[in-house]
């Protein structure tokens, strides 16, 4: 029987801190030839799931390396969903061998002598955009003209592993699943340590959620912006159930303890898995400070994050410290998310329409690509905080709703023309999302752009107006227009003009056909 588990981080508090800083430049990466390599005429990337039992999404942790800027980088991943086929035959199918480069195919081995499983390489896992291919290769530590690499080992191309126990574990330590084009050499990406296995942890939920109420979960990312958020919020006996922590994981709930006037989260908690990103994530008590003195922000976890629990109202603040929403328990990831000084409130919703979205900029990329942002405010017209469940946002290109589809957004699974709120792509970073600031890109010919937002509950509709790049305000009574007849003129909080915005706050003005500039602060974010 699964149980839920909750990771109690006793001597792993003094290093995570430094494990997420610890990534260094290892050694270079060597030049290789960018041409189409020369592999044999019946090679094929296993790309399909193979047939046979599968083993989905085993929780994986890694040690190894990855490549940027033409360096090498030494790094650490836990948490890693990884799936694995045992075929009728006996034939074993691991996928995505490199855990820093995910590449969607599989290697294959056979199991030999009791439980040893002998992966024979290289093997294809992976044809870039020039045709080149990369191999899944058996390495050794060398250095080469003075920087530290790793080559192909000329003596042997088999790696093992171990399937005992329900897990999978890669054996000797100091051989590299390395990443390498056809004449083996190097690219920086492989795997040193490498271990998967069945995930039991589960996330700790209340028994119940007949008595759950909504509230307005607030924090800051550790610097002075407030960010606000629906979440729901459950009390069974002496613990409360709260989810909506993570926003990857918005229905995940993580448990405190009630303790006359404080509420106390303890211990790093199981949240599940995040499946655009292939991993598991954890929740964690933690404190998030800039050194002045160093110039760097230290992330730190802790045993457990206490909140003052107000009973008259059932509100419950944090003064100080947070949480940290992180890929893994054995680490804090660099792609953690931060909640500092969180505090949560009851909320009743005084439904009304949704402020007009706010334009902050169009940016002019490469061709006909455009990073469109805006701003749209999560309090109504009535001023009251709407259930971001319910509220969406349309795209005009032109006068054209536009529908986003897989085509040209190829990690989508469908079409998508209503937008949810909160929704943020983490594959390509199409979609943005930082409070109320949003920037979506654009990568089709369009004149100018508008946003339009709505409120939707069951067959109540709440539109706002059409907001367009130009100025243009397109009206939901009668289509009635406000037109702009020039082009926005941004400037700094200084009064110097700006042509190309980046992120922070500006003036956008823009004149209007009666003559009257209008004029707006904005966000970049």
């Amino acid at each position: 029987m699964k149980k839920a588990i909750t990771i109690i981080c006793g001597s792993l508090l003094t290093i995570m801190s430094v494990q997420a800083q610890n990534q260094n430049a290892w050694g270079k990466v060597l030049n290789q030839p960018n041409c189409v390599a020369n592999a044999p005429q019946n090679e094929e990337m296993i790309v399909k799931q193979p047939e046979g039992k599968l083993y989905k999404n085993l929780y994986s942790y890694a040690e190894g390396f990855y490549s940027m800027w033409g360096l090498v980088f030494d790094g650490k991943k836990d948490g890693v969903a990884r799936d694995m086929v045992i075929a009728d035959d006996g034939t074993f199918y691991i996928q995505n061998p490199m855990t820093f480069f995910p590449t969607n195919s599989w290697i294959k081995g056979r199991r030999t002598v009791g439980d040893t499983i002998a992966v024979e390489l290289p093997q294809l896992i992976y044809v870039n955009e020039n045709e080149v291919k990369y191999y899944a290769t058996r390495m050794n530590f060398e250095v080469v003209d003075g920087n530290n690499q790793y080559v192909k080992d000329p003596k042997s191309q088999t790696i093992k592993f171990v399937w005992r126990n329900d897990s999978l574990i890669k054996i000797e330590d100091k051989v590299l699943i390395g990443m390498t084009n056809s004449e083996g050499s190097w690219n920086g990406i492989g795997d040193l340590v490498s271990s998967a296995t069945v995930c039991h942890y589960t996330n700790m939920a209340p028994s119940s959620t007949e008595a759950v109420k909504k509230y307005i979960f607030s924090f800051n990312n550790g610097g002075k912006e407030i960010f606000e958020r629906m979440s729901e919020v459950v009390f069974e006996g002496n613990y409360v159930y709260v989810n909506n922590i993570d926003s990857d994981v918005p229905n995940a709930w993580v448990r405190g303890d009630i303790n006359g006037d404080k509420i106390v989260f303890n211990n790093t908690q199981f949240m599940g898995l995040f499946a655009t990103k292939h991993a598991y994530k954890w929740v964690m008590p933690a404190d998030v400070s800039y050194n002045s003195q160093e110039g760097t922000t230290d992330y730190k976890s802790l045993p457990s994050v206490s909140f003052n629990y107000n009973r008259d109202n059932q509100s419950f603040t944090c003064p100080e410290h947070g949480f940290m929403a992180n890929y893994g328990y054995r680490l804090i990831d660099m792609e953690m998310q931060v909640m500092m000084k969180p505090a949560f409130r009851p909320w009743t919703e005084k439904v009304g329409k949704p402020k007009n979205p706010v334009i902050s900029v169009l940016q002019e990329k490469d061709g006909d690509t455009k990073r469109f942002v805006f701003v749209l405010d999560r309090y109504n017209v009535n001023g009251s905080f709407m259930n971001t469940k319910n509220v969406y946002y349309n795209i005009y290109l032109d006068d054209k709703k536009y529908t986003f589809t897989p085509s040209i957004y190829p990690w989508l699974n469908a079409d998508m023309t209503d937008i949810p709120i909160d929704f943020a792509d983490k594959t390509r970073y199409d979609f943005e999302n930082h409070g109320n600031a949003h920037a979506v890109m654009i990568y089709e010919k369009a004149g100018r752009i508008g946003v339009q937002a709505f409120y939707q509950d069951g067959n109540n509709r709440l539109v706002t107006d059409i907001v367009y790049n130009d100025g243009t305000v397109v009206s939901n009574i009668n289509g009635v227009s406000e037109v702009a007849i020039g082009k926005p003129v941004y400037t700094d909080l200084s009064g110097r003009r700006v042509a190309s915005p980046s992120k922070g706050v500006y003036i956008k003005s823009v004149r209007m056909a009666d003559g009257n500039i209008k004029s707006v602060k904005v966000l970049v974010p």
